[in-house]
């Protein structure tokens, strides 16, 4: 119950709705009539490592980008897709569920920073900056390769990364359910 109240506390209350039409407003506004039932979903998606179908529909709207000076070029316009409210807690859940475990059993490198709880940008530019100052305090010529993985989430290798699910021990109902939240999504 904690981890989907939780969920909800963190939509934003004004976003628009999915395909579902369910304003995040009204969810938490709700949320004392629905917790019970929303509760049973989420355990239910969960034990039996299914995201239900009618989540995965998104619509997708194409919105201009300002202070473009020409909007024949596709790059002068930003889709954004609307997920089903009821999706995005259940999404919302297995990722703090994956995050406790990755923690808590320290399946990432220590020097992993991205999408981490505590762990900053600011964190990662401190160790960079002293490591930095480490190797000329010694003389040392410090060399980095810096790269913006533009799309990198959308670009993620699906089998590999329940590969890596699997070799990191991740319990076989969430990778069920990670196998489930990205197959057959249409918008």
């Amino acid at each position: 119950m904690t981890q989907l109240k939780r969920a909800i506390d963190k939509l934003a209350p004004n976003k628009a709705p999915g395909p579902d039409e369910i304003p995040n407003h009204i969810l938490k506004r709700c949320l004392s009539i629905l917790q019970h039932h929303l509760l049973a979903l989420a355990r239910q998606s969960m034990k039996t490592g299914h995201f239900l179908q009618a989540y995965k529909e998104t619509i997708t709207l194409v919105l201009r980008k300002l202070n473009k000076s020409n909007y024949m070029n596709p790059n002068a316009y930003r889709p954004i897709a609307l997920e089903n409210t009821i999706g995005k807690v259940l999404e919302s859940i297995i990722a703090d569920h994956i995050s406790y475990l990755c923690e808590t059993f320290n399946l990432l490198p220590k020097h992993h920073f991205g999408g981490r709880p505590g762990r900053t940008t600011e964190d990662a530019m401190i160790i960079l900056s002293e490591s930095i100052y480490q190797a000329w305090k010694k003389g040392n010529v410090f060399s980095a390769i810096l790269m913006d993985v533009a799309g990198a989430f959308n670009n993620v290798h699906h089998k590999r990364l329940i590969h890596n699910m699997h070799k990191r021990r991740i319990p076989i109902e969430i990778t069920q359910w990670i196998t489930s939240f990205l197959n057959n999504r249409t918008t």
